[in-house]
């Protein structure tokens, strides 16, 4: 098998790691699932909706968007991948998935073994519970932009009078030609009620952190 170097799926360790660290055999572990890298470029498919998945993988470098196909043909995105976004493990118990990820610029991905994964992460109780919060963490980010939506829909429904009650977000967000610039960003957050409770960015709690030493100590 060829080896990959121990930090290519350091984006994605570093994004579980803001709930709990990672021994360094865990780390190993992680890297050793890559079956290979893919490169792909700009404005490209990884996958399409519909297709059957080919299994977990990682985005390395580069951006790309999950989204779904209107009737009249046109994407909806749903949402973004950056490095250390990874496709949820659930899929692998889907025949096809329901939606698809496309690329927003030069971006590489490294797949992973569907097999050991399923079959060694039980060993790795450290991965299994930043992986959970992980999954936990992208179901909370959704519930926040349905929110978010139902207000967009609820306001527009409402009629202009309530435009007036809206804080003005043009001083908040300046558009300069391509540049987006946000001056004060604590401003911005206060005006569109955002609270980032919900990212479960605290780390794991004690209780937690115990339980996952207790069973690592175990024989």
């Amino acid at each position: 098998m060829q080896e990959w170097g121990t930090a290519v799926l350091t984006p994605l360790i570093m994004k579980l790691e803001h709930f709990l660290p990672l021994p360094d055999g865990d780390k190993e572990w992680l890297n050793g699932l890559i079956l290979r890298l893919d490169e792909f470029p700009a404005h490209s498919d990884i996958i399409r909706e519909g297709e059957i998945s080919a299994g977990v993988f990682v985005v390395i470098a580069g951006h790309a968007c999950r989204y779904k196909i209107l009737s009249n043909g046109g994407r909806q995105i749903l949402d973004f991948m950056f490095p250390g976004d990874k496709t949820e493990l659930h899929s692998l118990l889907l025949r096809a998935i329901d939606h698809g990820i496309f690329t927003l610029g030069p971006t590489t991905i490294a797949r992973i073994d569907r097999d050991r994964l399923i079959g060694e992460i039980i060993d790795h109780p450290n991965v299994t519970i930043a992986l959970w919060w992980n999954a936990l963490q992208r179901e909370a980010i959704l519930r926040e932009r349905i929110t978010a939506i139902g207000r967009a829909r609820c306001l527009c429904t409402r009629g202009p009078s309530t435009l007036r009650d809206v804080p003005a977000f043009e001083e908040l967000i300046v558009y300069d030609q391509r540049v987006v610039r946000i001056p004060d960003l604590d401003a911005l957050k206060h005006a569109a009620e955002f609270d980032g409770q919900y990212l479960h960015l605290d780390g794991a709690p004690q209780a937690v952190r115990d339980a996952v030493s207790t069973q690592r100590l175990m024989p």
